[in-house]
């Protein structure tokens, strides 16, 4: 992995805008300016004020900038231990079980929430999920993730967007001569032009089904039509 910078960072998120604005209309139209919170961590800051907020990432993420998310989590881990839905009170210390430090990062239908821990203050935090009782998770029921803050983020807002999206589609390809795109956020990702190739989850590297995104359709047709993509 990358080590993360404030230059790297900006990179990165100013080309998600890039690609958010040029392929996703109503993100351009409808796209909001974010303030973080003073004690916002400065590259999770940095991502959000570049990116910003548009309503398709509701339901799938929390917004950064919501102040009553810590309460809704604690209100929502207080029903699951007083309630008890498993009859064995193994929701009695949930609350013990937490970072020190966290924040929200999604509520995903009040069967776990996700939560980066912030407590040693790194710069991308790496990502838990807090089981709910509905879950088959027994015995810990908070687990530490092997995925960050930023690129868990970047991988929800490419996904919220794709249904919005003009122009998209998939692809198998070894595109090592495009060149590369997104090397902290995603991994793997290429760029031609105006069509971008997101890497998928767990294919990085190599020959690898991507994730198209065009700006046009007339781009989208120029690029399968190059000798080689595929």
């Amino acid at each position: 992995m990358v080590e993360i910078t404030a230059a790297l960072l900006s990179r990165d998120a100013t080309e998600l805008r890039e690609l958010l604005t040029a392929t996703v209309p109503t993100y351009a139209m409808n796209r909001q300016e974010l303030s973080m919170p003073a004690h916002t961590p400065e590259l999770i800051a940095q991502f959000w004020e570049v990116i910003g907020w548009c309503s398709h990432f509701d339901g799938v993420l929390v917004r950064p900038d919501d102040p009553d998310a810590l309460g809704q989590m604690a209100t929502l881990l207080e029903e699951w231990r007083t309630a008890d839905l498993r009859g064995d009170g193994s929701y009695d210390n949930i609350f013990e079980q937490l970072p020190t430090r966290y924040r929200v990062v999604a509520f995903v239908d009040d069967e776990y929430v996700t939560i980066a821990d912030e407590t040693e203050g790194l710069a991308d935090p790496p990502l838990c999920l807090v089981y709910g009782p509905s879950t088959d998770a027994e015995g810990v029921l908070v687990e530490r993730l092997d995925v960050t803050y930023l690129a868990e983020v970047a991988y929800q807002v490419t996904e919220s967007v794709r249904f919005a999206t003009r122009w998209t589609g998939h692809i198998t390809a070894s595109p090592s001569s495009l060149e590369e795109a997104l090397p902290y956020l995603i991994p793997g990702s290429r760029r031609s032009g105006s069509v971008w190739l997101l890497a998928t989850r767990g294919e990085a590297s190599g020959s690898a089904r991507f994730d198209l995104r065009a700006a046009t359709n007339a781009a989208m047709v120029s690029f399968l039509d190059q000798p080689g993509p595929t």
